[in-house]
């Protein structure tokens, strides 16, 4: 249907931007904290604002999303993303700063919870799988091309932000062009509610623990790559244009990478195919440490 073509694009489209944007953040705060002298220490810690927000606001997220459908939920995450980039060069100031980060987590997620549940709902079962990974392909796209930003501090120090904050902005008006549609409900009676959402994340973690810690650690080597690289560069005498290149490089190899690897786990299964990519991604990475 073309309503479902368009509804698609325009949520692709959002999570693209919010992908720039949160690919941004990460070094583009790591690099003015470091120009600042503060502490390597303080400086990681801070990062972690954004997962806190996340962390924060998910067992709230359901039940919302079941009373006030998709769009709504979308239009108040994009909205707090939006506000937050734009209000950041308003005031430096660490504890500031920290709770817009806090902000930008919470409405990241909003958007991302709801987005992804739409495009889940409305595919059709025998493309829904190729429409996730066209989703998850626009944000790696937009997370490659948010550090580029940083270059724009050459200009004025404010413009990464002005810039990612006036992109959001034009990504959640194409929101409100969206009809709302709300979850549809199971003939299973579930609780929806905080507590609820808490009982399903305990049974989700106790059945399937291991197929949480390979995203548990690409979360930690992301973080470390964005929050904590451009601080390790920028000390060792690495240009701050080649920094960000290095970091938009990790989004690319996942663009690059993303289908064929799932072609393989197809022929040869899943259980064969993430013992050995988690190996190599530790193998480089420790080679990394040494090289620096």
């Amino acid at each position: 249907m073309k309503s479902n073509r368009f509804k698609f694009w325009i949520l692709t489209v959002v999570v693209a931007i919010s992908g720039l944007s949160q690919g941004l953040l990460l070094p583009l705060i790591s690099i003015i904290f470091e120009g600042k002298g503060i502490s390597s220490g303080l400086n990681g810690f801070h990062a972690t604002g954004i997962y806190i927000g996340v962390l924060l606001v998910s067992p709230f997220i359901e039940a919302p999303l079941h009373r006030f459908g998709y769009k709504p939920i979308i239009i108040v995450g994009g909205g707090l993303v939006a506000v937050a980039l734009l209000i950041f060069p308003l005031w430096f100031n660490l504890y500031f700063w920290f709770i817009l980060r806090l902000l930008i987590g919470v409405g990241d997620h909003m958007l991302h919870f709801s987005s992804q549940t739409w495009i889940g709902a409305m595919s059709h079962p025998s493309k829904r799988g190729r429409n996730m990974a066209i989703y998850g392909l626009f944000f790696s796209l937009g997370f490659a091309i948010g550090p580029q930003l940083v270059n724009l501090m050459a200009i004025n120090a404010n413009l990464p932000f002005a810039i990612s904050g006036i992109m959001v902005l034009v990504a959640w008006g194409l929101v409100w062009f969206l009809r709302n549609e709300f979850v549809a409900e199971s003939a299973v009676i579930r609780e929806i509610s905080f507590f609820g959402s808490l009982k399903r994340f305990s049974g989700v973690f106790r059945l399937a623990w291991i197929a949480m810690i390979p995203p548990f650690v690409y979360g930690i080597l992301e973080t470390a790559l964005n929050a904590t690289f451009p601080i390790v560069g920028l000390r060792d005498g690495i240009p701050q244009a080649m920094v960000v290149t290095i970091i938009s490089a990790f989004s690319v190899g996942t663009i690059l990478f993303q289908v064929p690897i799932g072609i393989l786990s197809d022929r040869i299964g899943r259980a064969k195919v993430l013992p050995i990519f988690v190996g190599v991604g530790a193998t480089l990475f420790f080679c990394d440490g040494f090289c620096f």
